[in-house]
């Protein structure tokens, strides 16, 4: 089962919010996604993310690299769920 930080700390939040913005201040739309994993990486706290066993086992090099397969792999079982209830009909 999946446990979650009650919060992310304000210090933590804000560094990860500067990924948001190039050297020029301007918003990057592209870090957006590496955003939302590092949120991921400091927000879950089991399974640790950063755990190197772990990393090890899903051949992710680092944890933004493991929450991104986590990901797909929530993705893909909400949509084999989906479409198993809709051929259910």
């Amino acid at each position: 089962m999946l446990r979650l930080r009650s919060e992310l700390s304000g210090k933590r939040y804000n560094a990860l919010q500067a990924m948001l913005f190039d050297k020029k201040g301007n918003r990057d739309v592209n870090a957006t996604y590496d955003f939302n994993l590092m949120c991921c990486v400091h927000g879950v706290v089991d399974p640790c993310l950063t755990d190197k066993n772990l990393m090890d086992h899903f051949g992710a090099s680092t944890p933004k690299d493991l929450a991104a397969i986590f990901l797909l792999i929530f993705c893909r079982n909400v949509l084999i769920i989906r479409l198993s209830l809709i051929r259910k009909g």
